[in-house]
């Protein structure tokens, strides 16, 4: 025995109700995959702007670090290249990590560097270091890899990322 109707909700299957559902979803997928096709252009443009101004923003010269840096001056001050004179204070190196890098187990070195003109201290990405090479007093090339004394580096301004 074949019934037409469910038992729980009186709904015809094969009747009016279901082709126009599914006539309705057919006629809606469409206006959906523009609607979502044009956010991604208009997502596209926006990066490429953005990134297109990152890249100028590198091209400019390097200029002396300003003394007072806001919040607010931060956004207008990402990507340029500023000078710094200083020097590091590598008792306070920050090691994060551990990272792989070309499937060495390393760390990402920060270091505080105190600027020379009293503007107070900036933190210094110096990049990836081997495990073995943590230790200040063993790392090749200490000239390089520890400088002495003052020192004028050139660096990219960076705006931290937001907590989330």
């Amino acid at each position: 025995m074949r019934s037409k109707k469910q038992l729980s909700q009186g709904i015809e299957f094969g009747g009016k109700t279901s082709s126009k559902v599914f006539l309705g979803l057919l006629c809606l997928a469409p206006i959906i995959t523009f609607a979502l096709g044009t956010w991604q252009v208009k997502r596209l443009k926006w990066k490429n702007k953005l990134v297109a101004e990152c890249e100028d923003r590198l091209t400019y010269k390097p200029i002396p670090m300003p003394r007072n840096v806001t919040k607010e001056d931060l956004p207008n001050l990402e990507y340029r290249k500023v000078l710094v004179t200083g020097h590091f204070d590598y008792s306070r190196e920050v090691y994060v990590g551990p990272r792989l890098h070309d499937t060495r187990r390393g760390y990402t070195v920060v270091c505080p560097f105190v600027q020379s003109n009293g503007a107070g201290e900036v933190l210094i990405d110096r990049g990836w270091i081997a495990a073995e090479k943590v230790i200040p007093s063993q790392r090749n090339l200490q000239h390089l890899s520890v400088p002495k004394g003052e020192i004028t580096i050139e660096c990219v301004i960076r705006v931290p990322p937001k907590k989330g």
